[in-house]
């Protein structure tokens, strides 16, 4: 029992109910399904705690946090059925929950489940002189559009920008390249011969480094 509203999931907790959920929002909300109203439950993650004085985070798959239970409304309210439990989340990963009851000492779990996050790529902007303004865009992984092209079929690195403008205008907006190291005797693709020379077939009228292929393909 899910909800998704933009970058907000809903989990509705219910006994022997099991959850495999993707993603891509930053904020997961867990609510109590009414069979367990009035059962004391708790809710464990082992998404890792983070706090404002650390800026790197451990995760530990088998250390599992209590998330602390939100109550809104009046004292007249049922706290169980106007309560939640909530996580932001700040970086991507798989990670598992589950609910316990005060009846099993909160050792056996009523309900289980797994939450994959999405990464967000973050993506540097260039103003119109190519140069990088400091800036970057985020852009999630369900947006991606990706083609991988076969650096060896590309030709000499200055005729590059007019093949891949055909990728550009056909609405991709990523690019996988194959290596661009000097191949072995086979000529395959993933074959590399010299890590830190460029492949003879994109020469043409000078030897070319790997700055400037990336002069070129930003």
């Amino acid at each position: 029992m899910t909800g998704v509203c933009t970058d907000l999931l809903f989990l509705l907790l219910s006994y022997f109910f099991s959850f495999d959920v993707d993603f891509p929002g930053r904020t997961i909300s867990f609510r109590l399904h009414s069979s367990l109203v009035g059962c004391n439950a708790k809710v464990f993650c082992n998404y890792p705690k983070s706090t404002k004085d650390s800026k790197e985070v451990k995760f530990l798959r088998h250390h599992y946090y209590e998330l602390p239970w939100i109550y809104e409304g009046n004292e007249s309210t049922l706290r169980e059925v106007d309560g939640y439990a909530q996580i932001e989340v700040s970086f991507s990963g798989s990670f598992r929950f589950y609910c316990a009851v005060a009846e099993s000492g909160y050792k056996d779990e009523v309900c289980s489940g797994y939450f994959v996050v999405d990464p967000l790529i973050h993506v540097p902007l260039f103003d119109a002189n190519n140069k990088p303004t400091g800036d970057e865009t985020e852009v999630r992984l369900d947006a991606v559009c990706m083609q991988t092209v076969v650096t060896k079929h590309l030709g000499p690195v200055e005729e590059w920008k007019s093949r891949l403008r055909t990728s550009k205008e056909s609405g991709y907006n990523m690019i996988h390249f194959t290596p661009v190291q000097h191949l072995g005797a086979s000529n395959s693709a993933y074959s590399i011969k010299d890590q830190l020379k460029v492949h003879r077939s994109q020469i043409l009228t000078r030897i070319f480094r790997f700055v400037d292929i990336r002069c070129r393909v930003t």
